[in-house]
């Protein structure tokens, strides 16, 4: 058989690796920025037996502004990466997004794609848990 017949006959120009990162990165930030913000809210918030005020402190609010400028940055870098992807691989089959859509063929493209979709609608989540951390005051 030949690579023609392939569902993905651009393969080899991309390595696993990066689309595993392309696809997987937004979603792992996000949980990151999710798992590390709460920790140190609720932390600060009740360490112990009794509520503590910690979080007024600027290492807290600093620690959590990290945080989320990674979550954002690394996203974003998932998503152009995923971009790049996309116009290296674009021409693997024929048709636009549309027929891959429907039809499914290109896998290449296909996981091109879905790192942009991915990265998009999670940069989306990491925005607006970025917004609360920085909108909601802190406890006390």
């Amino acid at each position: 058989m030949s690579d023609t017949f392939h569902p993905a006959p651009q393969r080899d120009k991309v390595r696993r690796l990066t689309f595993a990162l392309c696809v997987c990165a937004a979603p792992a930030l996000w949980l990151g920025q999710l798992v590390l913000g709460y920790g140190v809210w609720a932390y600060g918030c009740y360490p112990g037996d009794h509520p503590v005020i910690w979080l007024g402190s600027p290492s807290a609010r600093s620690f959590s502004y990290v945080v989320d400028a990674i979550a954002i940055l690394g996203t974003l870098a998932a998503f152009f990466l995923s971009h790049r992807l996309w116009h290296r691989v674009k021409e693997e089959m024929e048709g636009d997004h549309f027929a891959l859509i429907d039809v499914g063929e290109g896998r290449t493209r296909f996981m091109a794609m879905w790192g942009m979709l991915f990265s998009g609608c999670f940069l989306i989540a990491i925005l607006f848990t970025t917004i609360a951390s920085v909108v909601v005051p802190s406890c006390g």
